[in-house]
């Protein structure tokens, strides 16, 4: 993930790895684990806020509906717009809504140099 992180413009600065996120299942509170979260500054308060929530997971793990989820909760949680799913072969890339979320990318990582105008435009760090 770093290099995506990086090529898309990124400091070091201004991502975290492994941040705790606290959220709420049903009445229960719980802290997860978000795997990154990239940060861009707000242009009105000019301070750093969740732009991107990632869930890196390992190749041979699927980008299933509770991978999603988990990702949601934690861009719910942090009120990130965008949340991205990968694991080394494929990359899937939301928009997150009030009742549902938009699907702006889903493609293999062979597709991402074709693709990559649509997630620099959507998530850098602009």
């Amino acid at each position: 993930m770093y290099p995506l992180v990086r090529f898309l413009g990124y400091s070091d600065s201004s991502y975290t790895v492994r941040e705790s996120v606290p959220f709420k299942v049903g009445s229960q509170d719980m802290v997860g684990k978000a795997d990154w979260v990239l940060w861009a500054k707000d242009f009105r308060s000019g301070q750093l806020k969740p732009r991107v929530i990632v869930e890196a997971k390992a190749p041979d793990v699927a980008l299933h509906e509770d991978v999603k989820a988990q990702a949601r909760s934690y861009a719910f949680a942090l009120n990130a717009p965008y949340y991205l799913l990968a694991n080394a072969r494929q990359l899937l890339l939301f928009k997150r809504g009030v009742e549902s979320d938009e699907c702006i990318l889903a493609c293999d990582v062979t597709e991402l140099a074709s693709r990559w105008p649509v997630l620099l435009a959507h998530i850098g760090p602009h």
